[in-house]
């Protein structure tokens, strides 16, 4: 029956077929542009800025974990230690501005509830670190930094010094002669005491006023060896009582500096526990937090 219809009929239907047709996918193409336009501005007005945001507290809450690393450095110098709390300083103002903007966006309902916990769980977070940094300023005012090292010093300066006074007990009993020992800017103690410098008043002023005592203790071993040496055995015997009582009247005020040791070990340790404790478990917290926001 179709070989009937006119060639005309038949072409003005195939155009009116192939129209429809048209239609038809101009229709689909047009409602699926306009729902990708709609996809495309939401990416580009709040699917990108806010990872871009969550990137950016991310960035800035690891600047924080880094200085608290640092400030846990027992060898760093002051101006290195100042430079950290500027860097948590900074790094705060960037984080608040990226929350804020975060915050300014449009969210799901499931986005919010993971951004409360997460919100919560930086506050704590916030609230530890503050712990752990004012711990890390009293360490600082004790100006002792490496309260370990500095015990080992001070017990290694008693030691040199009880150990030449047994060299000078050997010369008077057995004539054991020493090299050495009537110099107090050579020994370790000396030198040592030649390059200190401390803002600790507690240590400054025993150190201070152990200086004149170290320095009579050595010219009394170089008195007690010129006495064996010019045999003069009864000066040398009481030269050696007068330096016996001077060591231990010099040395004893370093239990002063033993506590101020103590202070800063027991704050030192404090700040340690503080670090890898409570401010190493709320940040954990704030990171899974963190993770799911942008896995959303």
């Amino acid at each position: 029956m179709f070989n009937r219809v006119k060639l005309s009929v038949k072409l003005i239907s195939g155009f009116v077929a192939v129209a429809a047709i048209a239609a038809v996918i101009g229709t689909v193409g047009f409602v699926s542009l306009r729902s990708a336009k709609g996809h495309v501005v939401d990416l580009g007005a709040q699917r990108l800025p806010a990872i871009q945001n969550l990137l950016t507290i991310s960035e800035n809450l690891e600047k924080i974990k880094v200085a608290q690393r640092t400030l846990l450095n027992p060898d760093i110098a002051a101006a290195d230690r100042a430079r950290q709390y500027e860097n948590v300083a900074k790094a705060r103002e960037t984080y608040g501005q990226a929350l804020a903007a975060f915050e300014a966006l449009s969210h799901s309902p499931e986005e919010q509830q993971l951004w409360a916990q997460f919100r919560q769980s930086l506050d704590e977070w916030r609230k530890e670190n503050n712990t752990f940094f004012d711990l890390c300023r009293q360490v600082e005012q004790t100006d002792v930094f490496n309260p370990a090292a500095l015990g080992v010093s001070i017990e290694k300066f008693v030691c040199d010094h009880y150990v030449l006074k047994d060299k000078v007990a050997a010369l008077l009993q057995r004539q054991h002669a020493f090299e050495g020992g009537d110099d107090p800017t050579v020994c370790n103690f000396g030198k040592w005491v030649a390059q200190f410098k401390t803002e600790n008043h507690e240590i400054d002023a025993v150190i201070k006023g152990m200086l004149d005592g170290h320095r009579q203790f050595h010219e009394m071993v170089k008195q007690t060896k010129e006495f064996v040496k010019a045999g003069n055995t009864q000066e040398a015997n009481a030269k050696y009582e007068q330096m016996q009582g001077l060591l231990l009247a010099t040395f004893r005020d370093f239990d002063k500096i033993r506590a101020e040791i103590s202070k800063a070990s027991t704050l030192y340790q404090q700040a340690t526990s503080q670090g890898f404790g409570g401010c190493a478990n709320k940040q954990r917290d704030v990171q899974n937090a963190l993770d799911k926001l942008i896995a959303t």
